[in-house]
Order: structure tokens, then C-alpha cells, then sequence
């Protein structure tokens, strides 16, 4: 018995650009973690984040834009590799969205947090039209793109409870 774990098949005999999909799309592994792989699976968002924090403006929304899209392109490979166009080991759906709840904040420790819960929370409760996206939207552009939404809202959330704080924290 699994024990309220989901087991995704994973392929064998796969060429080594589909391990490099799969690699990619599950985030190095991690979503392959069998509890809560899309929590683990939005951690390498925290240090790319951080990376693009370094970069002009321009370059972080370009760089932001560059991960959702390849987020877009290895969702959806993977989802036809694995034969499920949303499975569990798929988690770059995670990062991007993450990514998106971190662009143009500060990266200290609280906000950093703040915006990891803020996005779980929203990922996974879909409010604000996101689950009728996820449910609507197909291939790998409907994988992303309810974290996208996740990501945008826990942004907008976190702004707004600067403004409403001043940001006292």
C-alpha cells in the first residue's frame, strides 16, 4: 500500500533529451519527492529569484518571462512523456510561479517567506479564478499558468501588505 502516496509510472528507456525534459520539469528531482512535491519543487525558485534581483529591471522581467516559458515548453513535454498532462512529478509549473511571487520584491527573509506562503497557500486553495483556469486550460500552458496566477496574486498580496503595514515588519 502506497499510503496517501501518489506513484506517477515513470518511463523507462528514454532518449537522453527526455531525460533532460524530465530533469528539467521536475526540478532536478525534487518532484519526484513523494510528500507535497510541489512545495519542495518551489524552493529552486528562491535562489533564481535572487539571481535575477541582480539584474537590471528589464533583465529580470526577461528573465522571468524566459522561465515561464520554458516552464510552458517542459510541462508539457514531460506531461506526455509521463502520459499525464498535469502529474505530480511535473513541479517547473512551481518554480516559475514562485518566481512570480518573488519578482521585484527585496529578498529578505521575511519577504521571502511571506511570498513562499502566500503562493502555496493560493496554489494549492486556486481562488481568484486560478482553479477555473487550471480546469480550462490545457497542455502545458494550463500547467503553468494557474501558478503564474498564483504567483501574480501572492505578488500583488505581499505589496498590498507592505502598503497596508508600511512595511514595519
Amino acid at each position: 500500500m502506497n499510503e496517501g502516496k501518489r506513484v506517477e509510472k515513470w518511463p523507462v528507456g528514454l532518449s537522453f533529451s527526455d531525460c533532460l525534459v524530465l530533469f528539467g520539469a521536475t526540478a532536478g528531482f525534487l518532484g519526484r519527492i513523494p510528500y507535497a512535491p510541489g512545495t519542495w519543487g518551489s524552493l529552486p525558485a528562491i535562489p533564481l529569484a535572487h539571481a535575477a534581483h541582480a539584474l537590471p529591471p528589464a533583465g529580470e522581467a526577461s528573465a522571468i518571462v524566459l522561465l515561464c516559458l520554458g516552464a510552458v515548453y517542459l510541462a508539457g513535454r514531460a506531461g506526455r512523456l509521463l502520459g499525464r498532462e498535469d502529474a505530480s512529478p511535473i513541479v517547473v509549473d512551481e518554480v516559475a510561479g514562485m518566481a512570480v511571487a518573488l519578482a521585484f520584491t527585496d529578498t529578505s527573509l521575511f519577504v521571502v517567506l511571506r511570498a513562499f506562503v502566500l503562493f502555496r497557500l493560493l496554489d494549492i486553495t486556486k481562488p481568484f479564478g486560478i482553479g477555473w483556469v487550471e480546469k480550462r486550460v490545457s497542455g502545458g500552458i494550463g500547467v503553468v499558468a494557474d501558478d503564474i496566477l498564483a504567483g501574480i496574486s501572492a505578488n500583488l498580496l505581499g505589496r498590498i501588505w507592505d502598503m497596508v503595514t508600511q512595511n514595519a515588519w
